[in-house]
């Protein structure tokens, strides 16, 4: 990617972080994503809490939170970043998908459908709201788009790199929420038969 095709898609980076700085704090599930981080950096996932399906307390999260998030909020928790920091990690996650799906978009179809690929993707409005908290949402999109990247140059050019690629950002959807695995693992049964 050039200097300038960066500089291009940099307005989205400006109004990602202005959506974080912004948009109204909604907790949601992003405590139970902190202590399942803090509990990645101890060593352990879950403590085997017979309540946990079914308690709201963040302290005790159930197995619907994949370790994905997780375990890329472990490093900032390891050295006790502050929650805002947190936060951010989900802006710059949605960038590197947007950059990511520029490359696979321009590859195809030269730069300029590639960056109206980019836009479209970056400037779907759901995904404002979800910058201001934890949310696996944003972690996911990233997760589809070096899927969909590795497995396009894979079929294109071979290699077993981008076959790696592909599987790793598959691997890591299923592992951001449980309900990404049942669907991805349907859609390989139906892909066998």
């Amino acid at each position: 990617m050039t200097r300038r095709e960066l500089a291009l898609l940099l307005p989205l980076l400006a109004l990602y972080l202005a959506a974080w700085a912004f948009f109204p704090e909604r907790p949601d599930d992003e405590a139970s994503y902190v202590v399942l981080a803090e509990r990645l950096v101890d060593g352990f996932y879950v403590t085997g809490d017979d309540d946990a399906i079914l308690n709201p307390d963040p302290g005790s999260p159930d197995l619907w939170f994949g370790p994905g998030l997780p375990a890329l909020l472990a490093p900032l928790v390891a050295v006790d970043a502050p929650l805002s920091v947190l936060r951010l990690t989900s802006a710059f996650v949605l960038f590197a998908a947007v950059l990511l799906m520029y490359a696979l978009a321009r590859e195809r179809w030269g730069p300029h459908i590639g960056l109206v690929a980019a836009y479209a993707l970056g400037l779907y409005v759901p995904f404002l709201g979800l910058l201001s908290n934890l949310h696996s949402e944003v972690l996911a999109v990233l997760c589809v788009v070096v899927g969909m990247l590795g497995l396009a140059r894979f079929l294109e050019r071979g290699g077993l790199g981008w076959l790696l690629l592909g599987s790793v950002g598959l691997a890591a959807l299923a592992l951001t929420r449980v309900a990404y695995g049942w669907v991805l693992t349907v859609s390989l049964l139906a892909l066998v038969v």
